[in-house]
């Protein structure tokens, strides 16, 4: 039995899209909306809230930053 799906059994985790989709969605309203609504606006950073979302998302952000656009 592979690690992941020994964790799962313990802490009684359904293992399948829907349940994954709302965990995420979840994730998102605990820990990046907190920060939006309990931070004051002058002390707001847009770059610790990408650094959140990137790792919610579980995309690497100096990727991301060097890889993206740039308005010129």
């Amino acid at each position: 039995m592979s690690i992941r799906k020994r964790f799962n059994e313990i802490f009684d985790i359904e293992d399948n899209v829907e349940e994954e989709r709302r965990r995420f969605v979840e994730r998102i309203n605990q820990l990046i909306f907190h920060v939006i609504d309990t931070t004051e606006i002058r002390t707001f950073k847009y770059e610790t809230l990408f650094d959140m979302i990137c790792f919610e998302l579980g995309v690497n952000v100096t990727y991301l930053e060097r890889h993206s656009p740039r308005d010129d």
